[in-house]
């Protein structure tokens, strides 16, 4: 579903409409809409309701309480989604992996709504290493929304854009000791190839480090069953 969206911004008089460039939204989101502190939006997270994010709040505890500082998660989620299954009830279907590095050893865990798997060592985290050797680009990268035009018009701006009802929808944490980041985004602002980020979005490091955990959690969800 296409839609027009109205965001108000203060700016001089201007007597006509004006098309922006893709320069000038860029400058526009990274101002008005910057990306959130990841410890905040960590605890938005784990503080709502659900059984998933109580899960993921206690492990996150008992990291904390052993003195496990490299650790993470990616999680998948598909809003307006219905399922017979009784791991995914709800409204929402949300498969998450949760990873962590104790005793130079890797671990890997799989969550969803009212199921849990048992952890599993693993040989490697290849993603969160990744995260590890690649963190500076990636805290000051971002993946953008879907954006086809935009125009400022007197004191407003309007984005021709596009959202997608019910798609897929992904959010990544990492953390290695002090560097800690927090990825959201959906699955058309990697996939729709009309929109004006769309090169620059599967350029970044968010994107490699998508691509590298994707490959991983589809691996582990043959090997790690849930109960």
């Amino acid at each position: 579903m296409k839609l027009l969206i109205l965001l108000l911004l203060t700016t001089p008089f201007v007597c006509c409409s004006q098309s922006m460039t893709k320069k000038e939204i860029t400058n526009y989101l990274i101002k008005f809409q910057p990306l959130g502190n990841p410890d905040s939006l960590l605890n938005g997270m784990v503080e709502k309701d659900g059984n998933l994010n109580l899960e993921i709040k206690n492990c996150i505890s008992y990291f904390k309480s052993s003195n496990i500082d490299t650790f993470g998660f990616f999680n998948t989620y598909s809003p307006g989604f219905t399922s017979t299954n009784s791991c995914f009830t709800g409204v929402m279907k949300s498969n998450l992996f949760l990873f962590w590095i104790s005793n130079d050893k890797f671990y890997v865990q799989q969550f969803t709504h009212s199921c849990k798997s048992e952890k599993m060592q693993i040989e490697k985290l290849y993603g969160l290493n990744f995260f590890k050797a690649n963190f500076f680009s990636i805290d000051s990268e971002r993946i953008f929304p879907v954006i086809y035009s935009a125009k400022l018009d007197i004191n407003n701006i309007k984005f021709d854009g596009e959202i997608i009802m019910h798609e897929k929808k992904y959010v990544i944490y990492c953390q290695a000791k002090e560097n800690k980041i927090f990825l959201s985004f959906s699955q058309s602002d990697i996939e729709n190839q009309k929109g004006l980020f769309y090169l620059d979005n599967i350029s970044t490091s968010h994107f490699h480090l998508y691509k590298i955990m994707q490959a991983e959690a589809n691996i582990w969800k043959e090997i790690i069953p849930i109960r």
